[in-house]
């Protein structure tokens, strides 16, 4: 039977900020390591954590935008020179387009020079995309993955994806605004990692970059700390982890208002927590 965990690599948000990096986070399915987004410095990350990037053969992409996405090409090409000869990649519509300017385009002289050292092409010219969409399974080694397609962005599809093995769940929410699709893939799970941006800051002053216009229209497309306690709620989960947050927000307060709508456990995500069900 195949416990399931998840590692929280990077919990912050595009804003830089040195104590969080950018998105991004591994569930691990007994060994086998799962990567779920690969925001700027998530290679680095996966070796502070003690996990082999050679190991990851699986990458799961909740959407397109850069914070999400920045150490894409970085770590397949790292992941790939260090020993890695398989690699699927999950993820919405654009996927393969991306992946494909990535490694036969952008990267392509990288990629025939190491290859001109000796390097196999397997596991970096024939990557195995899948393009998930609402109510996608897939089963990936000895997790079935669930896909719900979540409402973040106007222009590209943003997915969550829920893991299940071994009698346990857990979901990652990917970016999304407060939507019935997250209650009902989230169902009964026992472990939410949700997004939770939208927290106004001590005082109530924004960053110089958000303007109140910004600042209201990021509403329609993030969760606050309540929102996704009401979610947790709604959907009957164990345990609520938080993520994605602004380098101005406080983690008590981000605690305290998610509780206020949650009975349950409350975490407030930190860079390479790890998180056992």
């Amino acid at each position: 039977m195949s416990s399931l965990k998840v590692l929280l690599l990077g919990t912050g948000c595009p804003l830089p900020n040195p104590s969080r990096t950018s998105p991004s986070q591994v569930v691990l399915c007994g060994d086998e390591p799962f990567l779920v987004d690969c925001g700027e410095g998530a290679t680095g990350q996966l070796v502070r954590a003690g996990l082999d990037p050679a190991t990851v053969k699986h990458v799961l992409i909740t959407h397109h935008h850069s914070d999400h996405m920045a150490g894409y090409g970085h770590f397949v090409v790292t992941s790939w020179v260090m020993g890695r000869r398989y690699l699927k990649v999950v993820g919405p519509r654009g996927t393969d387009r991306i992946t494909r300017m990535l490694f036969k385009e952008i990267y392509r002289d990288d990629v025939a020079y190491r290859m001109s050292m000796g390097r196999p092409g397997s596991g970096i010219v024939d990557i195995d995309v899948v393009e998930a969409e609402d109510g996608t399974e897939l089963h990936l080694g000895d997790c079935r993955v669930s896909v719900a397609q979540v409402p973040h962005s106007v222009n590209l599809p943003c997915l969550a994806f829920r893991f299940d093995a071994g009698g346990r769940s857990l979901v990652i929410s990917g970016d999304t605004a407060y939507t019935e699709k997250l209650v009902a893939l989230a169902k009964g799970s026992d472990l939410l990692v949700c997004e939770a941006s939208m927290v106004e800051p001590e005082g109530g002053r924004l960053h110089q970059a958000h303007t109140p216009v910004f600042w209201e229209k990021l509403h329609t497309q993030h969760l606050t700390p309540r929102e996704a306690g009401r979610i947790a709620t709604q959907a009957g989960v164990k345990k609520l982890v938080l993520s994605h947050l602004l380098p101005s927000a406080d983690a008590s307060k981000i605690a305290s208002d998610a509780a206020s709508e949650f009975a349950g456990d409350v975490v407030v995500g930190e860079d390479l927590m790890e998180i056992s069900i």
